[in-house]
């Protein structure tokens, strides 16, 4: 149950003989669903961000930069939008989002912080279409570990989108990079701004719970079952960066009801079920939103910590009354009115241009030479100087300063 499945309705989620969701070819469906994410990501980092950065990037005038960052901003909320499209139709996990911050910003809100308990190795996926709802897809932007960069189409996309590139083993680098990217982006560029953190550093495996124990153990704390308890330097920083730039903290609280084969194994969702097919039934997500002006000062971290730990308490208490207690999960919400329409623009968009690079790929060789040499451009970028997010900052003379 600690890792377990959402409780709800009777039956809810479970399949029975007949059911059309037991007659559809899974393997099929994820096979379309990571081709055409694959195949829109390629086309979003190799044919539109890659040839942005070249030109634009070195040119020393602001309003080529400022270009660059606007098309890297749409191209991510037009992907977000499309990927988020895929997983809430094409992979049928539907999205159940509760409390008061899971709602579209409030109006004039910039710059905010999503927190969120760390399940499994895939939560980010699942937190794209929780983005879209919050009517932040294109501003968002996720803190996560560094050899992600390196992941083609992906992480290439990622260094364009400014996300925050963190090694888990160096505290000083990463606090540094949080320090120079948030500051880059609201201070220097006033872009609006979600960060996406997974203060628990690490997803709930086996392996980490036992670890986590043991520390929980050693330093007199309570040990929990369903989240790990949060290292807080990363969210003090961030917090101390934004100043009294940042708007607000939302708290996610996230579980599953997994696909009955996982269910049955024991499994949490990971990139093995997703390549199988096995997409989780239903994602949840419990959102609050917490003004500036009920958190601690953004100076004092020891006070931000006390403060995250509380939250975590908060998930582990809610977590155990609805996974082991089988307290029926809080009222969902509705989705904005245009979600749908969104959806269904992105789908029509970024599926063209799949089928469009598809068919170019096949008939005309300079795209596919083209295609070939933006990836090892891509690639050489990456690996020689540290991704188009270096070079972006690198150009606009951005240094460890405090922005409080």
């Amino acid at each position: 149950a600690a890792y377990g499945a959402t409780p709800g309705r009777p039956g809810e989620g479970v399949l029975k003989p007949g059911d059309a969701r037991a007659r559809r070819p899974e393997r099929a469906i994820a096979l379309a669903f990571l081709a055409a994410l694959c195949a829109s990501a390629l086309i979003g980092s190799v044919l539109v961000l890659l040839p942005c950065a070249l030109f634009l990037l070195p040119l020393p005038l602001a309003p080529a930069r400022a270009l660059y960052r606007a098309i890297a901003n749409a191209v991510a909320a037009s992907w977000f939008t499309f990927a988020s499209a895929l997983i809430e139709t094409l992979a049928g996990v539907r999205l159940r989002v509760s409390g008061p911050g899971g709602g579209p910003r409030l109006m004039g809100e910039r710059v905010a912080i999503l927190i969120c308990n760390h399940h499994c190795r895939v939560d980010w996926l699942f937190l794209w279409p929780l983005a879209c709802r919050m009517l932040s897809a294109g501003r968002l932007k996720i803190a996560l570990r560094d050899d992600m960069k390196r992941m083609p189409f992906f992480g290439w996309a990622m260094q364009a989108f400014l996300f925050v590139f963190l090694s888990r083993r160096n505290r000083p680098l990463d606090l540094l990079r949080i320090e120079r990217t948030l500051g880059y982006l609201v201070h220097e560029r006033d872009e609006p701004v979600l960060l996406l953190l997974f203060p628990e550093g690490s997803d709930l495996s086996p392996q980490n719970a036992q670890r986590d124990a043991a520390y929980a153990t050693r330093a007199g704390e309570r040990v929990y079952r369903h989240v790990l308890h949060p290292r807080t330097a990363g969210f003090a920083h961030a917090v101390k960066t934004l100043g009294d730039r940042l708007d607000a903290v939302y708290d996610a609280t996230l579980w599953y009801e997994r696909h009955p084969d996982e269910a049955a194994a024991g499994a949490r969702p990971s990139e093995r079920t997703l390549f199988k097919g096995t997409f989780p039934r239903t994602v949840s997500a419990h959102v609050e939103r917490f003004g500036r002006a009920s958190l601690p000062p953004p100076d004092d971290e020891a006070a931000l910590g006390e403060w995250l730990k509380a939250r975590w308490a908060v998930k582990e208490a809610m977590l155990d009354k609805l996974l082991v207690d089988g307290v029926p999960p809080p009222r969902a919400r509705r989705s904005h009115p245009s979600l749908g329409s969104e959806y269904r623009l992105a789908l029509v968009g970024w599926g063209g241009a799949v089928v469009l690079l598809c068919a170019g790929l096949v008939r005309w060789l300079p795209l596919a030479i083209y295609v070939a040499v933006g990836m090892l451009a891509f690639h050489l970028i990456t690996t020689l100087v540290g991704g188009v997010d270096s070079i972006e900052l690198a150009l606009r003379g951005c240094v460890a300063v405090s922005y409080t």
